[in-house]
């Protein structure tokens, strides 16, 4: 399995869906090395050094080209992640 690591910033978010098991955000970031069908997550880190950690469960192209990613937790538009990109096995 491999990975690829990537900083960047959220750009924008808003509410996808709401439902019996939680929300569900869709993210588009600053720049992204995730494809559609990629999994993986992105971490934000707080003034005070907390870790959130957000997993990718989808990876869309919107009509207008733009990569949303969606996670179960929302981010401020402007917050640094990291992202983590994993493909299969090697």
């Amino acid at each position: 399995m491999s990975t690829l690591n990537f900083k960047a910033e959220i750009a924008e978010i808003h509410l996808a869906e709401q439902g019996a098991k939680g929300a569900v955000w869709r993210v588009a970031l600053s720049r992204t090395e995730f494809g559609e069908g990629a999994t993986g997550t992105l971490t934000a880190v707080s003034a005070s050094g907390r870790e959130l950690v957000m997993e990718v469960q989808r990876v869309r192209l919107g009509s207008d080209g733009r990569v949303w990613h969606e996670v179960g937790k929302p981010v401020a538009v402007g917050t640094r992640v990291t992202g983590r990109v994993v493909s299969g096995a090697d």
